[in-house]
């Protein structure tokens, strides 16, 4: 993919993101006393997600289910694309094919993203009954924190290692 191709997708992936976590996660925290919707920890349980759901009342469930998920079905096929993208373009540009499996980091993470929001839809549609999905979900957000916190750490330190690689090409005078 182009770098031109890829700054597109990584602002459009990072705008959801942005409004993920500074419109709709802050609304339902408000909603719920202070307490972090099922996207935000990395683990729960099922006394967690009760008392959250309790918390949030009719309204604040209504919220989650039709605002807040919405827009979080968009963003983890985003982030699984973009991240995908960003590391096998490092990757590349290092010489380093042998560890292009890393690049399915992300999918494996926007995949796990995806059974945590259907876990949620399942639980907020039928609440207040306790399901047997209350004791997968958890494991679900756990997935996606690891795959996510390990694609954003590769991400990271494979731009840095090209930057610098890069700039070393670039600062070396031709006599060397």
């Amino acid at each position: 993919m182009k770098k031109k191709k890829l700054w597109i997708l990584f602002i459009i992936t990072t705008s959801v993101y942005a409004y993920l976590m500074l419109v709709t996660v802050p609304a339902l925290k408000a909603m719920a006393g202070g307490m972090d919707i099922l996207d935000v920890p990395p683990f729960y349980d099922a006394t967690y997600i009760q008392e959250l759901f309790r918390r949030l009342g009719e309204e604040g469930r209504h919220f989650y289910l039709y605002r807040q998920i919405p827009v979080d079905m968009i963003y983890p096929g985003l982030f699984a694309i973009t991240y995908y993208q960003l590391i096998r373009f490092f990757l590349e540009k290092l010489s380093q094919r042998k560890l292009l499996f890393l690049s399915y980091f992300p999918i494996i993470g926007g995949i796990s993203d995806y059974f945590e929001n259907f876990s949620t839809i399942t639980m907020l549609t039928h609440y207040p009954e306790n399901l047997w999905i209350e004791t997968l979900a958890p494991y679900f957000s756990l997935m996606k924190c690891i795959f996510v916190v390990l694609s954003l750490v590769l991400f990271f330190v494979l731009g840095i290692t090209t930057l610098v690689k890069n700039k070393k090409t670039i600062t070396k005078s031709p006599s060397e």
